[in-house]
């Protein structure tokens, strides 16, 4: 045999076993380096958890602080409303009312408008029109049905004046027609005087009387008409003519 041939073999084992030998303290050194990192990974871990249940509890006292001022905030507004509505419980706003043949009305104080001024300005028109408008067969009736729309001296006044004028005469006696026609109405004046709320207006008018055989000129006039708050018990509407006078226009 070959003498060059038998060594070969023995150089290769003998590498190998070099290499072997140079390899293994390498594992040795990884091996204590992964048990130094999980040691040091051990010692590092609760530092962290703990950490984080500081970050975690401090965002939960933070929370509470905020929902404590809420809920304070809260009470106080409870308490500010319960002395409130304890207040208007003590001291009700009460309203009176009286009746009527089962109807109720506001029991409203005379010093307090309780009409709007443009309300009052139609109702001065509308009791101005029915005021001149009589006929000789229902004049009783009509004026009767007027009575409500002004006061007791109010209408005791006006009857007289209709007989001052010569009108009831002409429509009972000469069985005439009367009509008129009202322009629109202007308030000059309005308040309160002697503890009643009163309305000044003023409005022409033009009155006509016709009979079966005659027809005399239109009469113009301004009228000047005072309205003043009544008690609702005697007018549904609080407000009734109190003094009515004529001049020619």
């Amino acid at each position: 045999m070959d003498p060059m041939v038998e060594i070969q073999p023995e150089l290769e084992n003998h590498a190998l076993r070099e290499k072997h030998a140079e390899a293994q303290p390498v594992d040795t050194v990884m091996a204590t380096m992964k048990s130094t990192l999980k040691h040091t990974s051990d010692a590092i871990e609760p530092a962290f958890r703990l950490e984080r249940q500081h970050h975690f509890l401090t965002a939960i006292a933070g929370s509470s602080v905020k929902l404590n001022f809420v809920l304070v905030a809260i009470l106080a507004a409870s308490v500010v409303l319960n002395c409130g509505l304890g207040w208007v419980a003590v001291h009700p706003d009460r309203q009176y009312f009286a009746t009527d043949n089962g109807r109720l009305f506001p029991l409203v104080p005379l010093s307090r408008p309780y009409q709007k001024s443009a309300d009052v300005i139609q109702f001065g028109k509308d009791t101005l029109t029915r005021s001149f408008t009589l006929d000789f067969l229902n004049w009783r009736q009509q004026l009767e049905d007027l009575r409500p729309s002004y006061t007791r001296d109010g209408f005791a006044q006006f009857i007289d004046n209709l007989e001052k004028m010569g009108i009831l005469d002409m429509v009972k006696g000469r069985r005439m027609n009367m009509s008129a026609s009202v322009g629109t109405g202007v308030l000059t004046k309005d308040g309160v005087e002697n503890g009643v709320f009163l309305w000044d207006l003023e409005m022409p008018i033009e009155i006509r009387l016709e009979g079966q055989t005659q027809h005399l000129p239109p009469q113009h006039f301004n009228a000047h008409l005072r309205i003043v708050r009544i008690p609702t018990l005697d007018n549904i509407q609080g407000i009734g003519a109190a003094r009515l006078v004529t001049d020619p226009a």
